[in-house]
Order: structure tokens, then C-alpha cells, then sequence
């Protein structure tokens, strides 16, 4: 069981993590929890004391009884396994989460992009664990488990509301949504090429920017850069 244990007294900001944390676990095939706590109690003690599930812990810096801070000491007493990440409105406490020592995997500001921070944090969180990506779905009653990594771009169908998932060996898959949909559940490291098209940032080998191809890594090429996504994509590929 792997359990997310957030840490926070603003509910807003909870479910926003709450809503997030399900997205992602959408693609991969395992069991999860949730936990919430708005302070700190005997059930949370229990909880890092339990040296049994896997955890992740979203911790609010500022909280009023103990800080995010203190709760992340309290942990690292007796767990170095457990992955441990900060929240707060205030960017002067980074310092502070890095000089302690407490190992944290990254300090997520609570601005207007914190869930695509957050998302990403956590992806990273998983491969730290070395919990696989995968896209899992239905379509005509079929369940697909495709390795999110084998996918190079997925292109909006001309008529219906499908889409195709391209892979690396050759493959095709259907599946059902807006493209929109699919970004905010791959990620951001799928990049809105084009209106009807994702591709996978991490699977591209090279762009010729005048001709509007992308070549991917297994040598295919597409033609799906819109003019209006091409500074967008430069930037998206230094990340």
C-alpha cells in the first residue's frame, strides 16, 4: 500500500492536492490511500511510526500547532525511506527546508501553477520509488496498460471522439477524450504540438522548426507543429 499523507489546514488546497495525487495514480496499477490531517494528532503519530506502507508526505509549512518543519524532524527520527515534499505561500522558508537536512524532495509554492508543480514533484516521486508509469484504460470493453515512457505522441482522430496512441515499436491504440484531457493526465511532459496533437517531450530526437517535422527516437516523423506552438515547444525542450 502506498499512502499519501497530506499535512494541511487549508481545505481549498487539500483537495487541490487530494485532486491531483488522483489524476496521477490513474496511470499506474497499484493501490494508494489518502490521508488527511489538519493538525497534529495521535492517529498521524501512528501513521509515522508506521514503518510498513510506503508514504509520501505533502507537508504545509506553516501550520498552527506543529510546523510542516518539525513534523518533517519528527519523521526523518526513525524513517529515511519515506519521501517528503513542502507546501507554503512563502518562498523565504526554502532555505530553511534545505539547511535541516530533511531530505525533501522539492518545495512546492502555492501560486496559480502548484498543481502542474505538484504533479510533477509527485511523478518524480514514484520513479524515486521505482513505481512504473502507466496509461490505463478502457475502450470497447478492452483494458490497456500502455508504458507511458513507449508513447511518442498521441493524434486526435479526424472523425469521432477518439484519439491514437503511437509507440515506439509501431504500436496504435484507440482511446476515447479530449485533447485537453489527456494533457492534464500525462502531464507535462506531453506538449500541445498542435490542436490535435501531444507529443511526448522525453521521446523527440530532433525538431526542423522551418518544416514544421518532429522526429522521435525510433526515427518516425509527424508533421504537427502549428506555427503558433513552435516558441512554446523551444521552451518546453530546455526543461
Amino acid at each position: 500500500m502506498l499512502k499519501f499523507i497530506i499535512y494541511e489546514d487549508d481545505e481549498e488546497y487539500t483537495e487541490g492536492y487530494s485532486e491531483v495525487i488522483n489524476k496521477l495514480m490513474m496511470n499506474h496499477n497499484y493501490d494508494y490511500r489518502i490521508v488527511k490531517f489538519s493538525k497534529y494528532s495521535k492517529k498521524l503519530k501512528e501513521e509515522i511510526e508506521n514503518t510498513i506502507d510506503e508514504k509520501i508526505y505533502i507537508l504545509d509549512v506553516e501550520m498552527p500547532d506543529v510546523s510542516g518543519l518539525q513534523l518533517a524532524s519528527k519523521i526523518r527520527e526513525n524513517d529515511w525511506k519515506s519521501i517528503i515534499m513542502f507546501s507554503t505561500n512563502y518562498s523565504q522558508y526554502k532555505n530553511d527546508v534545505f539547511c535541516m537536512r530533511l531530505y525533501a524532495l522539492n518545495y512546492i509554492v502555492k501560486n496559480y501553477n502548484y498543481k502542474n508543480d505538484l504533479m510533477d514533484t509527485l511523478s518524480d516521486a514514484l520513479k524515486a520509488l521505482g513505481k512504473n508509469d502507466l496509461l490505463i484504460y478502457t475502450f470497447n470493453y478492452i483494458v490497456y496498460r500502455i508504458p507511458i515512457k513507449d508513447i511518442i505522441y498521441i493524434e486526435k482522430a479526424s472523425l469521432g471522439k477518439k484519439n491514437y496512441i503511437v509507440t515506439l515499436d509501431g504500436g496504435e491504440y484507440e482511446i476515447a477524450g479530449s485533447m485537453k484531457d489527456m494533457q492534464e493526465r500525462l502531464g507535462n511532459r506531453f506538449f500541445r504540438s498542435h490542436k490535435s496533437c501531444l507529443v511526448n517531450l522525453d521521446n523527440i530526437k530532433s525538431i526542423n522548426y522551418s518544416e514544421n517535422i518532429i522526429t522521435f527516437i525510433n526515427d518516425e516523423e509527424i508533421d504537427m507543429l502549428s506555427v503558433r506552438c513552435k516558441k512554446g515547444l523551444k521552451l518546453a525542450c530546455k526543461k
